[in-house]
């Protein structure tokens, strides 16, 4: 076969080299590897990680939480309460339009808060709150009735999906698995359903036409691996980004950072203050117990990099955490304070005859919390108190929380949502009898009002003072030790601009992200 001639060469290479300019180079595209396949693509009908990862991209919500804490606009531009939190009034944002051109109507609002509430919906937002009425009360208006005073609200639907009216309003919701908005979704978020290879992969291209402006992604790709959790190692060379759950992480990939995890909670120790364990119902006790643990040590090397240390429960609110090494010669002080004595080799505390041993208990299936049992064990009886690990059952471990079962020591987890206030777990008006979540029994007047006021008012300055006094007050009280933010760091490429994961959603901004060389 000849050749080309050269005449004919250069011509091709001319070509080539104009077209690439005029065409320019393919965009690189945003690839997030997710564990599992979604099983639907209606958020509200799955509390799956996969399934609400792809519906943020997809839908969108009456307002967003920053990392920050502040409540900032989305599908509603304002919203106000004349009557402490019990009515609200939504003012959408005109621009709003769904995905088949249609344009966002209060009635949609009102179909999706007073529908997947229900308790037979089996979304995130099941039970959540009970609704008088959700009407329509002007062109671009929606108000909301609720049975109780809610004055933080508005925060508690962030990250809510709104549904269309014009598309599911007339199906029942037993039916709403097999309707084609499962499949095909209609939403008012960033990005739009581009195909769906079933089994293998998902593609979403960006909305043009987004209310908040266009995406800085053009197109976004889902790909899973069917494991429980994703480790560093899933993620690397395969995808732009993930959210890691398998176990703790030692080692960033190069090319990739690891962002800090956005939610659900914090993992803490528990005391429990019944007459039956006399040692920590002495603040003293307690206090000796934080200043020998040594919190960072114990984070570090249990629970990996990409974890927050916490002095308190308020996420993404609270300054820099003062730094916790372990300190045992404080430590035995505080306890000899106490009137307790080392009088055996052992170096084990004393007082009245009664040795310093108590048991703490640890969720077995979390293996960086029972690793973080084992350091905190060994760092406390250089302090004088001898500490038995005891993994335990998640059977167990819910009879513990629930207060039906006695303990001594509990490291545990607590989830937080923006519709939970910190009070179910430290008012002592929220005991387990109650049906609250303080299953400790730690009762304090000045904490009560403290949190009270914190689960009502929005942030800012007067916020920030409160989270100030209630941090300091656990700081001498020690109802529980705060040891690190529980959650799944999300593990991104270097080339990844935009990310930052507030306290409770990492997508809160997505439209803004963007990939750079």
């Amino acid at each position: 076969m000849r050749g080309l001639r050269p005449w004919a060469l250069l011509l091709a290479v001319v070509l080539a080299c104009v077209t690439g300019a005029w065409l320019g180079r393919a965009r690189p595209v945003y690839t997030e590897l997710l564990p599992g396949e979604p099983s639907t693509l209606n958020p509200h009908l799955s509390v799956t990680a996969p399934v609400q990862t792809v519906g943020r991209f997809i839908y969108s919500s009456l307002t967003r939480v920053d990392p920050g804490g502040a409540i900032l606009p989305d599908l509603a531009l304002t919203w106000e309460s004349g009557d402490g939190g019990r009515t609200w009034h939504f003012e959408l944002d005109p621009r709003a339009k769904w995905h088949d051109g249609r344009s966002l109507r209060p009635a949609d609002v009102a179909f999706t808060l007073s529908t997947v509430t229900q308790p037979e919906c089996p979304g995130p937002w099941s039970g959540m709150w009970r609704i008088v009425a959700a009407t329509v009360s002007g062109e671009h208006e929606v108000e909301v009735v609720l049975t109780e005073q809610r004055p933080l609200f508005p925060r508690e639907v962030a990250a809510m999906p709104i549904l269309p009216q014009h598309v599911l309003g007339l199906v029942p919701l037993r039916q709403w698995p097999q309707h084609q908005a499962s499949s095909a979704p209609i939403g008012t978020g960033p990005f739009t359903l581009a195909s769906r290879d079933k089994g293998r992969r998902l593609e979403l291209k960006a909305n043009p036409a987004y209310h908040l402006g266009q995406p800085g992604l053009e197109t976004v790709t889902f790909i899973w691996k069917r494991v429980p959790a994703l480790s560093a190692k899933d993620v690397a060379g395969r995808a732009t980004a993930g959210a890691l759950g398998r176990g703790p992480v030692w080692s960033v990939p190069k090319g990739y950072r690891l962002l800090p995890a956005s939610g659900p909670g914090f993992a803490f120790i528990a005391f429990s203050l019944a007459a039956d364990v006399p040692f920590f119902q002495e603040r003293g006790v307690r206090q000796a117990w934080v200043r020998a643990s040594g919190r960072d040590e114990v984070m570090h090397r249990a629970a990996g990099i990409g974890v927050r240390p916490l002095d308190g429960p308020y996420l993404g609110e609270q300054g820099a955490p003062i730094r916790l090494a372990s300190d045992p010669a404080a430590a035995r002080s505080l306890l000899e304070r106490a009137g307790w004595r080392a009088k055996d080799r052992d170096g084990i505390m004393q007082r009245d005859g009664v040795r310093f041993q108590a048991t703490l208990e640890v969720l077995g299936q979390r293996s960086d919390f029972v690793a973080a049992a084992r350091i905190l064990a060994r760092n406390l009886r250089q302090a004088g108190m001898d500490v038995t690990v005891k993994p335990i059952s998640f059977e167990r471990y819910l009879q513990v929380i629930g207060g039906s079962e006695p303990f001594h020591v509990l490291l545990g987890y607590w989830s937080v949502v923006p519709s939970l206030g910190i009070g179910a777990l430290f008012h002592s008006t929220a005991s387990t009898q109650a049906g609250g979540a303080n299953f400790t029994g730690y009762a304090s007047p000045v904490l009560d009002k403290i949190v009270w006021e914190l689960d009502r008012v929005q942030p800012g300055v007067r916020r920030s003072e409160l989270v100030a006094e209630c941090l300091g007050l656990m700081a001498v009280e020690v109802p529980y030790q705060f040891l690190w933010a529980v959650g799944e760091p999300f593990l991104v490429r270097d080339t990844l601009k935009g990310p930052q994961p507030g306290p409770f959603d990492r997508y809160w901004n997505v439209h803004l992200w963007k990939l750079g060389g």
